[in-house]
This record gives C-alpha cells, structure tokens and sequence, in this order.
C-alpha cells in the first residue's frame, strides 16, 4: 500500500502540490495505464482552481487570498480505465491560518 501522507491544508494566498498515487483493487501502488490520464476537480474552483500536471499524477492549487479561513473544499481525482471503469480519490482540504513560529528576539532598551 501507497504511505498516504496527511492533508494539512492550504493557507489562503499560498500554492500547494498534491499527489495521486494509482492503487489497484488490494491497495498495492500500480503505475498508471498507458494512454489514461487522471482528470482533478476542485469543489471550489474560485478559491482553490486545480492545475493538474500533464501525467495527472499531481496537480497543483493557489488558493485565493480571501479564501475563508476555517472552511474546507473537496479535491478529487479519477481515471476512466480501458473496460469503462472509473478509479477515483477525493479528501477534504482545509483552509488554514498560516503558522507563525518565532525564531528569535530582538532586545532593544526603552
């Protein structure tokens, strides 16, 4: 089976990649049929527009800068396969607050 790593989110104003990893029908990581290219959706595309790579393996999203913090938007993907069935994955994304981590200080004297 794939290591299928969390999604955090996606902090407005910031771009993010993600992957799809084909699967078969037991879990085990396959590579894609030749001549089959997944096609991404995004449930919101005006805060979160999807671009997808030309393999559509991954695809990428730049999220509006006024994309609602603390809401989330589906991203989906799926293939149709030779016999006319489709594979697909979808996850919720959240928008997200951006983390601020201090590094150091600064001393100055009143």
């Amino acid at each position: 089976m794939a290591d299928q790593q969390p999604v955090k989110g996606i902090v407005p104003g910031t771009s993010a990649t993600f992957d799809a990893t084909p699967q078969d029908a037991a879990g085990n990581t396959i590579t894609e049929p030749v001549g089959t290219v997944p096609t991404w959706i995004s449930s919101d595309p005006v805060n979160a527009p999807v671009v997808a790579s030309t393999d559509g393996l991954s695809a990428s999203i730049t999220a509006s800068p006024t994309a609602p913090l603390n809401t989330t938007f589906t991203l989906s993907v799926s293939l149709t396969n030779a016999d006319g069935t489709v594979a697909n994955g979808s996850t919720p994304v959240p928008f997200i607050a951006a983390s601020v981590v201090v590094a150091s200080f600064v001393i100055t004297q009143r």
